[in-house]
């Protein structure tokens, strides 16, 4: 009996120990509280090019996005908390590289789009989400309607092809359908965000610039490709509709290019003025204003603004950058124009970048003073794809601080920089919408 009762006396001093070495121990809090659980359902996706997916809603982790770098799910968790009532949020839509080349962005790859849900401040509220699904789509730059209802996608398949993302459910489908994609280049939504103005490239009779319904579908069909007495094929390089029926265009034979202008039920043409260049028309807000990147000359080249009546046209900057398409992206209230331009510093060390980023930076400009000032004062580059926010405090956009392309946002007075998004790959195309407390 002695010998069982001294170890069991043992046994209950050593768990005695125990425990109490346990309860001395500091309570280690988690790094990161658990992500919002999403209030709307899964939506089933039509993918490029016609299959329909679905993505199940699982307490699950979705599998794995094909080759990122560092996938981040709907189940990722960050340490923000829950917003708080009646914060003002807002969401941001981005495009993430399935995979990306020596330039960092390759025709005909494949991507996601992502969301991320921010409050006033800039501040994530939401773990990013691919919005798309866990399916890539085709990558191109995104291009939001008026209303913040749809978002366009050119996706880069030998040729632009255009699909229509619903930002809140998810569902993508292709713009025309079942129909054979036309190709050529997305130009701009109307302001009634029901049609579009694309540059139709082949495949139908009657390929040339169109008006596109996104309801339905339906086209008609404003200037014809169609070849001219000298042989050369014409081409529009630019346009954009006004909320009249007017619309604004760029067209090519053969140099100089003619910048011209029509109303809709007419389709007479009327010479504007002749230009050496003239792509990515922006309309302002208020509809009163429209910028495009061109020139009058090859030497006088940049950031042109003119009237929405066709009057007034000026050379208002020329440190605009031309290359891959500039972006051009009206302030809310119309006052300001933020752009990707030359840096006008020496060029920030951070290794190899993609072509597209190289000696880029962000600049901002008064439309009627003409002021200009670069966003970020610090002499940086390596930053494109400038996008305002609803309000006009702040500016989203693509950048190579991290040495990667990820999605950052600043204040518009350049103050309180910070990163969005870690993904370790290919970011770019921002768009910044309006969305209501859930």
């Amino acid at each position: 009996m002695g010998k069982p009762l001294s170890n069991y006396i043992v046994c209950n001093i050593f768990m005695f120990l125990v425990v109490s070495l346990a309860a001395c121990q500091p309570t280690v809090e988690p790094a990161f509280l658990p992500a919002p659980t999403p209030t709307t359902n899964e939506t089933n996706h039509t993918i490029i090019p016609t299959v329909d997916r679905s993505v199940e809603s699982t307490a699950e982790s979705p599998p794995p996005l094909a080759t990122l770098t560092t996938p981040i799910t709907t189940t990722d968790t960050l340490a923000l908390g829950d917003p708080t009532p009646g914060t003002s949020q807002s969401q941001i839509l981005y495009m993430v590289a399935q995979q990306s080349d020596a330039f960092g962005s390759s025709e005909n790859q494949e991507g996601y789009v992502y969301a991320v849900v921010v409050d006033s401040m800039g501040t994530l509220l939401h773990a990013p989400t691919p919005l798309s699904g866990s399916t890539p789509v085709g990558w191109g730059r995104l291009y939001p309607a008026p209303d913040g209802s749809l978002v366009a996608l050119g996706a880069s398949y030998f040729g632009e092809h255009i699909y229509l993302l619903d930002p809140l459910t998810g569902e993508i489908r292709r713009l025309f359908g079942d129909r054979l994609s036309p190709g050529g280049s997305f130009f701009n939504w109307y302001p009634d965000s029901v049609h579009v103005l694309i540059w139709a490239e082949e495949n139908y009779a009657d390929a040339g610039l169109w008006q596109v319904n996104v309801e339905n579908g339906e086209y008609i069909p404003l200037i014809p490709r169609s070849p001219y007495p000298n042989g050369i094929m014409g081409s529009v390089h630019g346009g954009v509709g006004l909320a009249d029926g007017q619309v604004f265009y760029s067209h090519q034979t053969n140099p100089p290019l003619q910048l011209l202008t029509f109303q809709n039920d007419s389709k007479t043409p009327e010479l504007i003025a002749e230009l050496f260049s003239a792509n990515s028309f922006a309309l302002s807000p208020d509809g009163e204003q429209i910028a495009f990147a061109g020139g009058i000359t090859s030497d006088a080249q940049g950031l042109m603004v003119m009237n929405a009546d066709g009057s007034n046209l000026r050379l208002l900057n020329p440190n605009l950058s031309g290359r891959y398409r500039p972006s051009l992206v009206w302030s809310p209230d119309s006052r300001t124009i933020a752009f990707r331009a030359f840096a006008q510093t020496p060029a920030t060390d951070i290794g190899d970048v993609p072509a597209d980023f190289k000696d880029m930076t962000i600049h901002l400009i008064d439309v009627e003073t003409g002021r200009e000032r670069p966003l970020l004062t610090d002499g940086s580059t390596g930053h494109i794809d400038p996008v305002w926010s609803p309000d006009g405090s702040q500016i989203a956009f693509a950048s190579m601080r991290s040495g990667h392309s990820e999605i950052w946002v600043v204040n518009a007075d350049g103050t309180n920089l910070q990163q969005l998004t870690h993904h370790g790959q290919f970011a770019r195309y921002p768009v910044w919408l309006t969305q209501p407390n859930p």
